[in-house]
C-alpha cells in the first residue's frame, strides 16, 4: 500500500515518517514539494 503524506516536517508528520508499519510505501512531501496550483 502506498501513502501520501504532506506535511513531513510537521510534528505529526514527523512521527508517522518515523514509525512507518512494514508493506508501507510512505511518499513523504513537505508544503514546498507540492504543486497546489495543479491540486
Amino acid at each position: 500500500m502506498r501513502v501520501l503524506l504532506t506535511g513531513r516536517h510537521g510534528q505529526l508528520g514527523r512521527a508517522l515518517t518515523a514509525r512507518v508499519p512494514a508493506g508501507i510505501e510512505l511518499i513523504a512531501t513537505g508544503r514546498d514539494e507540492l504543486d497546489l496550483a495543479d491540486a
